[in-house]
């Protein structure tokens, strides 16, 4: 198995906003109480947009969730995955330990994968 990077350059992140809302629109969803993954098809190598707002807590425990996030990413999305993420961080999420964060961040992208797999578009009405 090929060693992770270490690094999170610019070119695996999502840094623009409307970067970010194109992902958002496009991209099937999964969640929990702690956290909402969007995953989108991408180019390679799909990037990573973490999304911490204030309700999620104060700016130590904003980062320590955003450094957790980037760390399954690069253990989860190893091999330079063909998809953008972004990944929406919730009140509560920097308490869970490293096991439990992980396991969130599992269930939430195993549902977003499950959404791309069914058959057909929703149909989107506006009203």
């Amino acid at each position: 198995m090929a060693p992770v990077v270490a690094r999170f350059g610019r070119d695996r992140r999502i840094r623009k906003s409307s970067e970010f809302e194109n992902i958002l629109k496009t991209g099937s969803r999964g969640s929990t109480d702690h956290v909402t993954v969007t995953i989108a098809a991408a180019g390679y190598p799909g990037r990573l947009g973490v999304s911490a707002p204030a309700k999620s807590g104060n700016a130590v425990k904003r980062n320590k969730a955003r450094r957790r996030v980037r760390d399954y990413y690069r253990h989860a999305f190893a091999h330079a995955s063909p998809y953008d993420v972004v990944v929406n961080i919730r009140a509560g999420f920097s308490d869970l330990s490293p096991e439990k964060a992980k396991e969130t961040l599992d269930v939430a992208v195993s549902k977003a994968l499950s959404h791309r797999k069914r058959s057909g578009d929703r149909i989107h009405h506006r009203h």
